[in-house]
């Protein structure tokens, strides 16, 4: 049985059982809905762990699924994902909201960067150059979304169990100007700035490396806390209009397969810093 107090990760690991069980009766979300009379969207949300069931509804679910004595530890963690996650500061979308409530309980990050600066390294300015990219995001909604983009620095920064961060930047990603020169200069002096945190190791997987396993595409390779430590972790894919979570053991393990081809090809720590100032100098100086 799991021990994390985190109601997100908890959340997660119930909506992963209950879609396991759900699927090895051969049920779809919308015949396991009408079964216990609720709507097919809010089985859905319970299996991407936006939402905790409550106690009648996953006793309806486990008697549905043949598994009523099955699992006792659901019932157990069922208080701690129900506890309330403290609001935030503006309103953002549901599944960037689950990331960020899983990504603060996790023990490591490993991100690849491919075509931007990945989110959590990013300057207010680089963040709102890439929000302002979606016609639809109103100043308003830019704003409330780069805001809640700089919220998420503090959990590789905090005094207390940083969360452990290893970037690499494809090194084109340098290159790939976001809001002309002087966003872009900010951008490069933060990494720099950054590389210098304990927890942080950032690498730049250079031009000339060739091609790599997974090459084009991002991803962040999510690593559980000690409380589920057998659980071999979630993949996080950034696509068009849409999070997507890998949790199947086999994809997984795809992944960390490919992270191991990108830091073998990945320039040194040391070399790394030298491409970034590289990069900068691109840039010109300010004023």
């Amino acid at each position: 049985m799991i021990t994390s107090s985190s109601p997100a990760v908890v959340r997660y690991y119930l909506a992963l059982r209950l879609t396991q069980l759900r699927t090895d009766c051969g049920l779809t979300k919308q015949q396991a809905a009408q079964k216990i009379g609720r709507t097919g969207q809010t089985v859905a949300n319970l299996e991407k762990g936006f939402n905790a069931p409550t106690q009648s509804d996953l006793e309806k679910l486990l008697e549905v699924y043949g598994a009523a004595e099955q699992f006792p530890e659901l019932r157990e963690l069922l208080p701690v994902a129900r506890k309330r996650v403290p609001k935030r500061s503006a309103p953002i979308p549901e599944d960037y909201d689950l990331r960020l409530n899983l990504e603060v309980d996790m023990a490591r990050l490993d991100i690849l960067g491919a075509s931007l600066i990945p989110g959590l390294l990013q300057t207010p300015d680089y963040a709102a150059a890439v929000f302002r990219a979606n016609p639809n995001c109103s100043d308003e909604e830019i704003q409330q979304l780069v805001d809640a983009r700089m919220e998420r620095k503090s959990i590789y920064t905090r005094a207390e169990r940083p969360v452990e961060l290893h970037v690499v930047l494809d090194e084109s990603v340098l290159y790939r100007s976001r809001g002309g020169d002087e966003v872009m200069r900010g951008q490069l002096d933060s990494l720099l700035a950054v590389a210098r945190t304990p927890s942080v190791d950032l690498q730049v997987l250079p031009l000339d490396a060739g091609s790599y396993l997974g090459e084009g595409s991002s991803w962040t390779i999510m690593t559980f806390p000690e409380p589920l430590r057998g659980h071999p972790g979630l993949v996080h894919l950034d696509l068009l209009g849409e999070a997507r979570y890998v949790d199947d053991r086999e994809m997984v393990e795809l992944y960390r397969r490919a992270w191991r081809h990108v830091l073998g090809a990945a320039a040194s720590p040391e070399r790394s810093l030298q491409r970034i100032r590289e990069a900068r100098s691109k840039y010109g100086d300010q004023g």
